[in-house]
């Protein structure tokens, strides 16, 4: 899936190749290493320096093509995981964690030394996310229909169960309704909830 910030993506790379798939999966094994063995071919033939991959779930089919690979880790270690994405991450040639809490959860779980670790938070533009005065708090707080009254507790994401947002609401049902109001700015993505918009919603 393409996904939102495809866009984005595509002004930065000079060409795109579509792949179905970055790993074996047991209950379609011969769509999903048909899938795997586009990947590695498509790595093959373009012989990049470095492959870079966003998610583990990408990295068991980037590195079958033989290149290194560099996997970008935005979320703690999920409780199950495929052996092949842990052996895909032990091999990779980098790892980049948002944090040095998210490295250490990964190094601990990964059993590998934290020093394979490179830390790269997660950059917020000045320019356009700047503190401001409270009259354009509330002028915010108004236009958006947003109580003026109480703390504001705001989840801004993609709606996403790995996020956490049934967390926050939680939490917010737990709150003292008087004092306390949660807002959440995001799109759902039906591709995290098995492609049913309706869960989504």
């Amino acid at each position: 899936q393409t996904g939102d910030l495809y866009p984005a993506w595509a002004k930065l790379a000079g060409r795109g190749v579509r792949v179905d798939g970055y790993a074996l999966r047991r209950d379609e094994l011969l769509r999903s290493a048909r899938s795997v063995t586009s990947v590695a071919v498509a790595v093959r033939r373009l012989a990049p320096d470095l492959v870079y991959v966003h998610h583990q779930h990408h990295s068991p089919g980037a590195l079958l093509g033989g290149k290194p690979v560099v996997c970008h880790l935005h979320l703690p270690p999920p409780p199950r995981r495929s052996a092949q994405e842990d052996h895909a991450l032990r091999r990779a040639r980098g790892l980049i964690a948002v944090s040095r809490f998210t490295a250490r959860q990964w190094s601990e779980s990964l059993r590998i030394a934290p020093e394979r670790f490179s830390i790269v938070h997660n950059g917020v533009d000045l320019e356009r996310f700047a503190p401001t005065d409270e009259s354009r708090r509330q002028a915010v707080r108004h236009a958006l229909g947003l109580p003026s009254d109480r703390f504001l507790v705001l989840f801004a994401g993609r709606i996403d169960p790995d996020k956490g947002v049934d967390r926050a609401l939680e939490t917010a049902r737990q709150l003292e309704a008087s004092q306390y109001h949660l807002a959440i700015a995001g799109d759902p993505n039906p591709g995290s909830f098995r492609g049913d918009p309706a869960a989504a919603r």
